[in-house]
Order: structure tokens, then sequence, then C-alpha cells
């Protein structure tokens, strides 16, 4: 038999002890933009909002990943795990302040357009179950412990989006990244609130019970279902005036009060989807923490329309 190089076989030995130490430490990376190089990858919206690109994982080719900057972390759908063989331990993760039952597991390698990640932590849940309105699409949920570790790019119009270095726009406000959320700081009527900034999300919503002073805006006769990878929340709406983020401002927006206990997030008093804001283009810039937009048409009123988050 023909001996393998010394140099082969020295890659063969697997080492698991800096990934061991990395997870228990918090310190892995992934690739994307860390070498100075961007990538650029179509995506389809769902929905008018939801950000689906094209990936691979392992053996399994043609893969839809949706690119959320509301979840807190990597979500991979159970039947894809199966045919990965993906097992771990139990975890309970947070989606709009509630628990989720998963399995942690690290994955190893995946591949969304040209652009690598490894090492990643993730959660297998049944995300169909989840999200019954566009969850039997979806493969994996791409979280904030992925997408923080380069810059993020999403162009609604052409349909794009960047991972790694890319030009900031016009608009821009300061960003705060936790392990949970990131936040922008929004003035709605003379107040300061902290909201998420949630690609996931369709709209504007406010955390009622974490309102001093009570919901600010004028109530409209109307109530939604909010879906999400926790639960079916009810909403109803109301109308806002005056917002303003950095420099730019909203005279009216449409927005939705949670009435329901709210669980993690602290400090935090809503979400902010991007296309409820009318964004056209956003950009995520991580290391500067800052987030900057362009925006060219009006904020759509989301009264009439139905709301399917994945969050």
């Amino acid at each position: 038999m023909k001996k393998m190089p010394l140099r082969n076989r020295r890659r063969s030995i697997p080492n698991h002890g800096p990934v061991l130490l990395a997870v228990l430490f918090g310190t892995l990376t992934t690739s994307p933009g860390q070498d100075g190089v961007s990538h650029t990858v179509p995506f389809t919206a769902a929905q008018g909002h939801l950000v689906l690109v094209r990936g691979s994982m392992g053996q399994e080719r043609d893969l839809t990943f949706l690119i959320d900057t509301g979840a807190s972390c990597t979500y991979v759908n159970e039947n894809l795990a199966r045919r990965l063989s993906l097992r771990g331990e139990k975890k309970t993760a947070v989606a709009y302040g509630k628990s989720v039952e998963s399995q942690q597991v690290i994955l190893r390698e995946f591949f969304v357009g040209t652009a690598r990640f490894h090492t990643v932590p993730a959660r297998i849940i049944r995300i169909g179950d989840r999200l019954p309105q566009v969850g039997g699409r979806i493969d994996v949920i791409l979280g904030l412990n992925a997408l923080t570790r380069a810059e993020l790019a999403i162009d609604y119009e052409r349909k794009r989006v960047t991972f790694g270095p890319s030009p900031a726009f016009g608009n821009s406000a300061p960003l705060e990244t936790t392990r949970e959320a990131i936040v922008a700081q929004v003035e709605v009527e003379g107040r300061i609130l902290r909201m998420m900034i949630d690609t996931g999300s369709p709209l504007v919503l406010l955390y009622k019970r974490r309102l001093d002073g009570g919901a600010p805006g004028r109530r409209i006769p109307v109530e939604k279902k909010l879906y999400h990878v926790a639960a079916r929340e009810t909403l109803n709406g109301v109308l806002l005036s005056a917002v303003r983020l950095g420099e730019d401002r909203w005279d009216r927006l449409s927005a939705f009060l949670l009435d329901a206990p709210v669980t993690g997030y602290e400090g935090l008093h809503g979400v902010l989807g991007p296309r409820n804001l009318g964004l056209d283009r956003v950009h995520f810039d991580f290391r500067r923490n800052r987030v900057s937009w362009e925006r060219r048409t009006p904020a759509p009123d989301r009264r009439a329309e139905s709301i399917g988050a994945a969050s």
C-alpha cells in the first residue's frame, strides 16, 4: 500500500482542542470579509421583506438560508440536521422574549453563495412548525452569531446581499451589538426608545409593558397575528408620528403593540423591520458599530397585511 506523505498525514489528524476552547470562550470566527474580500450573493424575497439565499452544507446542495438579524443564533431545520446526522445537547433559546427548546450543535462548515462560514454554533428546531407561512422553504436561519463577524449589506432593490467590506450609505446611526440583538436608539414623539433592527420582521413592534408612561401613537382599530419561532402573538395597531433614526425622519409610521410579558432582551422597547421603514438598502458595519441606509420610497402601510416574522 502506498504511504501517505507526512504533510498529508498530519493534516488528516483531527484536532478539536482549539475548537473546543473557542466554543467555551466565545472566540469563534468565520471567513467572510476577514480577508478583505467581499462576497455578493443574489437573493429572493418572501413576503416582501424576508431575504432568502442559496447555499450548501456538507453533501447537501441548493439549500435555502434566511438572513435574519433578529435571530440571536443560527437555526438548522430538523430535517436537514437529520440528513447530516447532526446531534447535540438540549438548550433553550429566546425569540421575542419566549423560550424555544432545541438542540445545540456546531456547524463545521457551510457556504452561502461564495461566502464560506465555519465553526458556527447552531440550534436544531422544526422551522416549518414555528413559521407556518414560510418555514417549509427554509433550511437554515442565519442569525447574529454568524452575521456579526463581517459587514453585511442588503440591497432590496437589486436583490443582493453582500458579506464583507462594502460602502456605507448616506443616512446612518450608531449601533449597539449584543449577544441577543443589534440595537439602535430611535426617537418616537420626543421619547428615546431602544429598538432591535430585525430583517426578519415586516413591522415596527413595541413592547407595551416596557413603555413607561404608556405607549406612544394613536390607536387604530387593527389586530394582527405575529408568527415567529417561539409562538403566535396578537398585536394591536398604532399610528406613530415624529419618528427619527439618526438624522432621518418619518412623519407617519404604522406600528403594532405586543401586550404580553417579554423575557430576555433587557432594556429593549421593541423591533424595527427595515422594509417597514421603507429602506431600499441597509448596511451593518459591526466593526465600527454603525448602521446606514438609503430610502427613496415612503414607508409602506402594513395595516392591511398579514404578518409572518422569522426571528
